[in-house]
């Protein structure tokens, strides 16, 4: 894996690089990328498209006939009746609804072979999308963002994947041979989708990051201390300047889909407060596959939160107050749940960090780290809460995560950082008495004075 990640990024930076500068052969490079791009392109389309009426659904007020797409949709037409569509017909609010191939009887490995080819093209663009602009390669007919109709596709695509590997609530369900049935539980093919829904959203991001650059430039935004004003100086009218800019929809679009992968939350016994064991569980691969794509979720969470911070909400652009990401409470506390429900993972890393207990730590702190210490003007007193107590018998690894994170946090905000150790202090000593009264056991607070030592 390794070796086929460094020979993709090397090509890619090759491809690249030989699109830059005055030598003879600039044109006919760029024109070979742009061969590249075209190509990857119409191989997700046609992988991950139905029928036709995607292209009326992807993109808005788009004329299916003006776009490059038209070139693929006779591929698609009989690839269709090959494999079946992704939508179905059992309505938008079944766990079955918007089923692919994956659940209607076909081999499975046709399944994961077809998901593995969605997941490895969508990994090439996302390596090219980090190294260039993409737009620069697509030829915008008739007013038609191609660039945004491509994005669209791939998140109607990874929406109908996740809606189709949503976990089912088989404790809810007195048909327990149904319900199972509708479970996808094939180890290959929910490995293909988990790697595809991790790719797909690292591209959407980096695409929308490039459309961002390039507002930046353009309009001159550079936010420094100058740019900032006071609540009261605010132009109220020029708040709605700014309503259809193709950011705001592919994030829109972004968010959305994040949604989806943190509602393959699969709920323990604990979560539902009973031990009935009396229906068939998820297998280890669907735990695998919300793990992985939680995961995958909140590292491109905390990179939206970054790239987007609250703090442009009082910069002096209409477009960069626009940008200011506000409705991330969901997401906040989607990825709160999840880091909670692995917190006893952390906790058994009291010893020396071995090379995988490093790389749990880092996958599920550095994220909201990250998130956390940007926005920390206006930070959720909860998140920094969850975060902080990690200080403290996690870990040496999660401990120099969360000391490294609070310092900048006290830069930035000591107040609010004392407010979030308290926040964290009670958190704490809530599970520790949890614990005891369960155990039966008098309580013991020296790790609750051990935290607050590493806080102070």
């Amino acid at each position: 894996v390794e070796l086929r990640d460094r020979i993709l990024d090397n090509t890619a930076r090759s491809l690249v690089s030989l699109c830059d500068g005055d030598h003879a052969r600039v044109a006919e490079s760029k024109a070979q990328l742009r061969k590249v791009v075209v190509e990857l392109r119409d191989r997700v389309v046609e992988l991950m498209s139905s029928d036709d009426s995607t292209i009326a659904t992807s993109a808005v007020s788009v004329d299916p006939a003006s776009s490059d797409f038209t070139s693929v949709r006779s591929k698609r037409r009989s690839s269709a009746r090959k494999r079946t569509p992704v939508s179905s017909a059992h309505g938008a609010n079944s766990p079955a609804s918007e089923k692919t191939s994956l659940t209607e009887g076909e081999s499975d490995v046709h399944d994961a072979d077809s998901e593995y080819s969605i997941f490895l093209n969508l990994k090439r663009l996302k390596i090219l999308s980090k190294k260039c602009d993409l737009s620069v390669f697509f030829d915008d007919r008739n007013n038609v963002n191609q660039l945004e109709l491509l994005c669209n596709f791939v998140t109607d695509g990874l929406k109908g994947r996740l809606r189709a590997c949503t976990p089912v609530d088989m404790r809810t369900n007195n048909d327990e041979e149904t319900t199972v049935h509708k479970i996808i539980d094939s180890p290959e093919v929910l490995g293909a989708i988990g790697k595809s829904v991790g790719e797909g959203l690292e591209f959407l991001l980096c695409v929308i990051g490039w459309f961002t650059h390039s507002v930046q430039v353009s309009e001159n935004l550079v936010v420094e201390d100058d740019d900032l004003i006071d609540d009261a100086m605010k132009d109220d009218d020029d708040d709605n300047a700014v309503e259809n800019h193709v950011v705001l929809r592919l994030r829109s679009r972004l968010l959305s889909t994040l949604e989806l992968c943190f509602a393959q939350y699969i709920l323990s016994s604990e979560d539902h407060g009973d031990d009935d064991t009396s229906v068939a569980q998820h297998s280890d691969s669907q735990h695998t596959f919300s793990d992985f794509v939680q995961l995958a979720a909140g590292k491109v969470t905390s990179d939206l939160r970054t790239l987007f911070p609250k703090e442009y909400a009082d910069a002096a652009s209409p477009i960069l107050r626009s940008f200011a990401l506000k409705e991330d409470g969901r997401l906040i506390g989607a990825y709160v749940r999840f880091l909670d429900s692995k917190e006893h993972l952390l906790r058994d890393n009291d010893g020396a960090a071995s090379s995988a207990e490093r790389k749990l730590a880092q996958s599920l702190l550095y994220p909201m780290g990250r998130a956390v210490a940007t926005n920390w003007t206006n930070g959720n007193r909860r998140e920094a809460g969850m975060f902080l107590r990690h200080i403290g018998a996690s870990g040496p690894t999660a401990a120099d995560i969360v000391t490294a994170t609070s310092r900048q946090m006290k830069k930035i905000d000591p107040v609010r950082m004392l407010e979030s150790q308290m926040a964290s202090l009670r958190q704490v000593c809530f599970i520790m008495c949890d614990s005891f009264v369960l155990s039966n056991i008098t309580p013991n607070f020296a790790s609750a004075t051990s935290v607050l030592r590493e806080l102070g």
